[in-house]
């Protein structure tokens, strides 16, 4: 019998365990053709914004149009794989397994990370570093990819736990994602209420437009910390969730 009390005094890491698992998600994710999905979805997005939009137009919709695809990248994705080990009993035989539950929290994360860089580094060479030829602040562009990445990932984790279908699991996330992405609107400079910045998702998405065009320091020291103490309380989160919706 497991005893969720005891496992969670124990956070050590053990990097073979984790490398074996980030394998397995990693192979899993291209098996089942996530890569040539997200970057075609990508590629085809960013070179049709780049045809139809200038270089002020794409500084300003590109961050949003980021967000939104990988956005739903890491909640969807991170929803569809729990849920299928779920169905395939993967999770049941996890709990006798060496494998320890922030183990295998953060090889989905790191493993849809990796997923969401190539959505994202795809989406801005074709939909501006190629086409327009501007620059782009890329340490703070990869920055915002990660920190968004994580950020969706834990919300769809702490989401899907809960539930064995995924209908189930989509009825909720409607709201959860409406609200999430909400903020978005602010990044178009029409409004931009004091309250946006209560919600956490407001400060990725402001790492990612600091990349396209300049925002204030206190903005981007917003996006930054908020983005990276949101990730540590949601990490925690997940980890509770994970023990009283799985292991109990």
């Amino acid at each position: 019998m497991v005893q969720p009390g005891k496992q969670s005094v124990h956070l050590s890491l053990s990097w073979s365990r984790l490398a074996h698992s980030l394998v397995l998600d990693t192979r899993l994710q291209v098996r089942n053709y996530l890569y040539p999905i997200v970057i075609g979805v990508a590629a085809f997005l960013g070179s049709g914004s780049a045809l139809f939009l200038d270089e002020t137009q794409l500084r300003l919709l590109l961050p949003i149009l980021f967000l939104t695809t990988a956005g739903g990248t890491g909640y969807i994705f991170i929803g569809a794989l729990v849920l299928f080990e779920k169905v395939e009993n993967t999770l049941d035989g996890l709990i006798v397994t060496p494998l320890r539950p922030h183990e295998y929290l953060l090889s989905k994360l790191l493993s849809l990370a990796l997923l969401t860089l190539a959505e994202g580094v795809t989406l801005a060479l074709t939909g501006f570093v190629l086409p327009v030829g501007g620059p782009l602040h890329w340490p703070l562009y990869l920055a915002g990819v990660v920190l968004t990445a994580l950020f969706f990932t834990l919300i769809g984790f702490i989401v899907v736990v809960r539930y064995d279908t995924i209908n189930a699991f989509l009825i909720p996330s409607i709201a959860i994602i409406s609200l999430a992405m909400l903020p978005a609107i602010g990044l178009l400079d029409i409004w931009q209420p004091a309250w946006f910045y209560l919600i956490p998702s407001y400060a990725p998405m402001w790492v990612v437009t600091a990349a396209f065009r300049p925002v204030p320091p206190a903005t981007l020291f917003y996006g930054l910390a908020v983005s990276i103490a949101a990730i540590f309380f949601l990490t925690f989160w997940a980890l509770r969730a994970f023990r009283i919706h799985v292991i109990k």
